[in-house]
C-alpha cells in the first residue's frame, strides 16, 4: 500500500525590490593598471621575501632557487598577459581579420614551446642538483599568493566601500527632499 505524497506548497513570488536585494557582486572591475600594481607588489615583496629566504636557510642555493622561481612566476605571468593582449583579446572584440590570425600563429605556438623549455630546463637543473626544488616551488607559488592577496583586498576594499556609497546616496536624496 502506498501513500500519496501531498503536493509541495506553492510558494509565493518574489517580488522586485527582494530579488534586487539577493544579487551578489561576485567581484569587482579590475582596472587597466592592475597587473602592473601587481608586478610592482611582487618586486617588493619578492625582495623582502628573498632576505627571508636567506636569513632563515644561510644557503646561496635556496635562496637563488626561491628567487628563481619568484622571476620564472613573474615572467610567465607577464608572457600570459602579452598572450591574452595579443591573440585572445582582439579575436573577443571581433576586430580580427584572417590575416591579423594568421600573423598571431607564432605567438600561440610560442605558449606550448614556452612551457617545454622551461620544463626541461629545470629538469636540468633538478637532476644536477643546481636547483633547490622545494624553495623553488615556494618562490614560485608566492607569486600566486601576491595575485590572490591582492583580488580578495581589492574585493574587500569594494564591499566596505558599497555600504558606505549607499548611506551617502540615501543622505543625499534625504537632503533633497528636505531641501524641497
Amino acid at each position: 500500500m502506498s501513500t500519496p505524497i501531498p503536493a509541495p506548497p506553492e510558494l509565493p513570488p518574489l517580488s522586485k525590490p527582494a530579488a534586487a536585494k539577493q544579487r551578489i557582486k561576485l567581484a569587482p572591475k579590475m582596472d587597466v593598471e592592475f597587473l602592473g600594481r601587481t608586478y610592482v607588489t611582487m618586486l617588493w615583496l619578492g625582495a623582502v621575501w628573498t632576505a627571508c629566504a636567506w636569513a632563515v636557510t644561510q644557503s646561496g642555493r635556496a635562496t637563488a632557487s626561491f628567487a628563481g622561481g619568484l622571476l620564472l612566476g613573474a615572467l610567465l605571468l607577464k608572457s600570459q598577459e602579452i598572450f591574452v593582449r595579443k591573440v585572445v583579446a582582439p579575436r573577443a572584440n571581433g576586430v580580427a581579420g584572417k590575416r591579423d590570425l594568421i600573423a598571431r600563429v607564432p605567438i600561440a605556438l610560442l605558449l606550448p614551446v614556452k612551457y617545454l623549455a622551461v620544463g626541461l630546463a629545470l629538469g636540468v637543473l633538478i637532476e644536477r642538483d643546481w636547483l633547490h626544488p622545494i624553495a623553488f616551488a615556494v618562490g614560485f607559488l608566492s607569486v600566486q599568493i601576491v595575485i590572490v592577496s591582492k583580488v580578495v583586498g581589492r574585493f574587500a576594499a569594494n564591499a566596505l566601500r558599497q555600504p558606505n556609497q549607499e548611506k551617502e546616496s540615501q543622505d543625499s536624496k534625504q537632503n533633497t527632499e528636505y531641501c524641497r
